[in-house]
């Protein structure tokens, strides 16, 4: 059995530091590696993970947009039920260079993963330019999403039971 402890040591309640944003530095000792986790979220939409393994000496880091709050859009829950009709996957991917696109029953996020060399936390500038990226590749999404005939999907590959869009945008 491995050996597992959590050390959480410094936190961020909301609007303590910066309107909206929250963090959590936690250590992570496993066997023997060691992780450092930073937690941000910014008005419970945005959210920046970033770990930094001890001893591979890397930094992972995934910013994330979740578009939808508490109400989902009708024409998104039209699209939903409309793929459900066609009997396609509920659960449906874009992956590109810049994003990843993830679609589950009524739910949206887009995604950029980064790794690097050494310990390399990301600051609030540099969260917000790439939430800004996000956001503006969301909208082009939203857009295609919004003009698809749904029937058009039944022509898609289906990968590890994710329909992955064709979206060329």
């Amino acid at each position: 059995m491995i050996d597992m402890s959590y050390v959480n040591i410094l936190k961020g309640d909301p609007g303590k530091l910066f309107k909206g944003h929250t963090f959590n530095l936690v250590q992570q000792n496993y066997g023997e590696g060691t992780t450092l986790t930073l937690s941000q979220n910014y008005f419970s939409s945005q959210s920046v993970l970033s770990t930094y393994c001890v001893n591979d000496n890397t930094t992972d880091t995934i910013f994330t947009y979740y578009p939808f709050g508490m109400r989902i859009p009708l024409w998104f829950q039209k699209y939903c039920k409309d793929v459900v009709k066609l009997a396609l996957p509920i659960t449906q991917a874009c992956k590109r260079d810049d994003f990843e696109l993830i679609i589950m029953s009524n739910h949206a996020h887009i995604s950029f993963k980064t790794q690097c060399k050494g310990l390399k936390f990301t600051g609030h500038r540099e969260n917000i330019n790439k939430f800004s990226e996000l956001k503006y590749n969301w909208a082009q999404i939203r857009d295609w999403l919004k003009r698809i005939d749904c029937n058009k999907l039944t022509s898609c590959d289906i990968e590890d039971d994710q329909l992955i869009l064709p979206i060329n945008i």
